[in-house]
């Protein structure tokens, strides 16, 4: 889900991509944004992409 969030899909097409409903996609959107401490999805694209991520890793950028 993180994936797709940071290449800048929206809410509605994530859910459709991983056949979801919207209200778990708004849930786990939510939740990413207090794991980075973030406010927007900009911010949490900017800690993903300038944080070092084990090889493997969920949160490989």
């Amino acid at each position: 889900m993180l994936a797709l969030l940071v290449q800048g899909l929206g809410n509605r097409d994530i859910a459709r991509k991983l056949s979801r409903s919207l209200r778990t996609i708004e849930h786990q959107v939510s939740s990413e944004f207090g794991k980075f401490n973030a406010g927007n999805r900009m911010a949490v694209l900017l800690r993903v992409r300038s944080e070092p991520w084990p090889i493997g890793s969920a949160r490989e950028g």
